[in-house]
C-alpha cells in the first residue's frame, strides 16, 4: 500500500494510526508479482508491543 499525508506535528503517527490511514486512504502499490492478499488489498494490522 501507498499513502501520503501531511502530519500536523513533527511527531510521527502511531502504527495503528498509520495502518488505519493506509487502509482507508491508501492505494495498492504496483508490483510485478502481487500476492493474493495484495490483490484483495489485505494487510494485517500491526502488533504493537511496549517500548524498551
Amino acid at each position: 500500500m501507498v499513502q501520503h499525508w501531511t502530519q500536523d506535528t513533527a511527531e510521527p503517527p502511531s502504527w495503528p494510526e498509520a495502518y488505519d490511514r493506509m487502509v482507508q486512504q491508501g492505494r495498492k502499490s504496483k508490483v510485478k508479482y502481487p500476492s493474493d492478499a495484495h490483490l484483495r488489498f489485505e494487510v494485517d494490522r500491526p502488533v504493537v508491543r511496549g517500548s524498551a
